[in-house]
């Protein structure tokens, strides 16, 4: 257990975060905060107007665990069992990607090219935690959508993500299996975050991401765009006249999946660039198909 001068929460914020810098963790301020926030019961407004606040010795033991598995490089969201994606908390596990802010701008492009009332269907290949199509069917109330993983674990996460935001069967069925494979009919979306890490790039990634994000959810193939070609080979066969295709791309990536598209006579509609200026979203249309 680590050791704090009083059980006051400005003391034990400074011994929490000393603690976390000494373990080399970069964002060790915020960590800290979030982590006494979960271990006391407390809000954001507690942390920052109640600095004098006595905490329990009994949170104070819980916090000193959950520093103790922040500081073995296991990430906050896993130990909270949560993650914010476009201003929800989604729960996640070591069985699903953690939702990431640049995938939010496949959101807004989906968005941006709806009306509030559309009726729409959409497949999301790849779901994970289920963050693109329940907050997609959440932000279009007529939509309907089917959402694909080949894992049945995270599945079990994306149905209890639906069940917590309140959307139901009927406007959003899961199904097991392998990218297209499961899909039936036709859609007016296709969207996709897949793997797009170049595989021999896999060991580069922090330690917080290798051992606690599912590998599946990571590896692209040789050059990181395998997922695509399948879904491309595939998904224009399950899309209807005038339907898109929205994906999310790895940094780099944008001349090749372009040279997919011209190669399939589809049409890329936009490439679209996140905060950073990377390009991240790419849009893409049947053409004449």
């Amino acid at each position: 257990m680590l050791s704090f001068p009083s059980n006051q929460l400005k003391d034990v914020y400074q011994v929490s975060k000393g603690f976390l810098l000494e373990h080399c963790i970069e964002t060790a301020a915020l960590d800290a905060r979030l982590l006494i926030q979960e271990a006391c019961g407390l809000t954001k407004e507690d942390f920052i107007l109640q600095s004098e606040k006595e905490l329990l010795s009994g949170d104070i033991d819980n916090l000193s665990l959950k520093l103790q598995e922040r500081a073995s490089g296991r990430p906050v969201s896993k130990i909270l069992g949560r993650k914010e994606f476009y201003g929800c908390e989604f729960f996640v596990n070591e069985d699903v990607l953690d939702p990431r802010p640049e995938t939010e701008h496949l959101i807004e492009r989906v968005l941006e090219i709806t009306d509030k009332d559309q009726s729409f269907t959409f497949v999301d290949l790849g779901t994970g935690s289920g963050c693109i199509a329940i907050t997609i069917a959440s932000e279009r109330p007529n939509a309907r959508g089917v959402a694909i993983d080949i894992s049945s674990k995270a599945l079990a996460v994306a149905q209890e993500n639906a069940h917590k935001f309140g959307i139901t069967e009927d406007r959003l069925s899961f199904r097991e299996g392998s990218w297209c494979e499961p899909v039936t009919g036709k859609y007016d979306f296709i969207l996709s975050n897949p793997p797009y890490i170049e595989s021999d790039m896999i060991e580069n990634l922090s330690k917080d991401v290798q051992n606690h994000d599912p590998i599946l959810a990571l590896d692209g193939g040789e050059l990181g765009i395998n997922p695509y070609i399948e879904i491309l080979d595939h998904g224009f066969s399950h899309l209807n006249p005038h339907g898109r295709m929205v994906f999310e791309i790895g940094k780099g990536q944008e001349k090749r999946i372009a040279r997919l598209v011209e190669e399939r006579h589809a049409t890329l509609e936009a490439l679209l660039p996140d905060l950073a200026g990377i390009l991240r979203i790419v849009d893409i249309s049947n053409g004449d198909k």
